[in-house]
């Protein structure tokens, strides 16, 4: 007979405990019920069920790759985010919970206009373009990439998600590829922002996540310089700026956005207190 659902998660607990993951039985749950094609509550309500031997190494295998910090997301190839699951693989960052303020900013911006026309720079996964397109069935979405690799990511997650004819994706940096007279409403980014040789990264995302959507620089805001100076053209009257920023960057990202003819309109603070999106607005000439 073959190992219980517990039996394996104990094991694989333990394993990972040693390894020094920080949420072991959180990852072990995951990891197993996606192998069983199952959910979380599933496996707890049901520890005793048997798993066979195909899916038992199928999970040992998995348990080692994440002792070898291979992200969990990875391993199960999506992420929740806005309620959706995204496909995620190394093409791509994985989406963090704290973007989801942007969406969520991005929608109080749009929500007193018809038909409002969208481009997100540095789309990665689509996360942004594709839930915005989602909740806002009239919008039209453009998103642009570096990297062809992501853009297949994204696109595979807009016609998955049922949003494929409603998100353009352009392959460029910031808005290069793009045409000037677009007319946007809204352009909103979550660029890389992370210095280069910043100690806080985690040595997973540092390991396994594409450098490219994570490093921009020494400083880690020279990206903004470069969005700041080329977006405006693009935006129709009245139109916004939205972007994330990393843990203490609002100051040198607002004085880089005043430089630049933009004013701010609103600095937010993420769940852990860390100001983490601006939105910003043309400065009447």
């Amino acid at each position: 007979m073959g190992a219980t659902v517990e039996e394996l998660l104990q094991n694989a607990v333990k394993r990972l405990i040693a390894c020094g993951l920080k949420a072991p039985r959180e990852d072990a749950e995951l990891l197993l019920s996606t192998v069983l094609g199952r959910t979380r509550t599933s496996l707890l309500a049901h520890p005793e069920l048997p798993v066979t031997t195909a899916q038992a190494n199928r999970f040992s295998r998995w348990i080692e790759r994440r002792c070898d910090l291979y992200p969990v997301q990875y391993l199960r190839g999506r992420q929740e985010f806005f309620g959706r699951e995204f496909l995620v693989d190394e093409r791509v960052l994985i989406p963090r919970p704290e973007t989801e303020l942007l969406v969520e900013l991005s929608l109080d911006v749009l929500a007193p206009t018809v038909a409002p026309r969208v481009l997100e720079i540095g789309t990665g996964s689509g996360c942004v373009a594709v839930t915005l397109a989602c909740e806002r069935e009239d919008a039209r979405v453009l998103a642009t990439d570096i990297s062809m690799s992501a853009l297949a990511v994204a696109f595979h997650n807009a016609v998955r998600l049922g949003v494929g004819d409603r998100v353009l994706f352009v392959a460029g940096r910031t808005v290069r590829p793009l045409a000037g007279g677009r007319n946007l409403d809204l352009i909103v980014s979550n660029p890389p922002y992370i210095a280069s040789g910043d100690p806080r990264v985690a040595p997973e995302v540092l390991r396994w996540e594409p450098r490219e959507a994570l490093f921009a620089g020494e400083c880690g805001w020279e990206i903004y310089r470069e969005i700041l100076a080329e977006t405006a053209p693009l935006l129709s009257p009245g139109g916004r700026l939205a972007l994330e920023i990393g843990e203490g960057q609002r100051p040198e990202v607002a004085r880089l956005a005043a430089a630049h003819g933009w004013r701010l309109d609103g600095a937010f603070r993420d769940l852990a207190g860390i100001e983490r999106c601006l939105v910003l607005s043309r400065t009447p000439s």
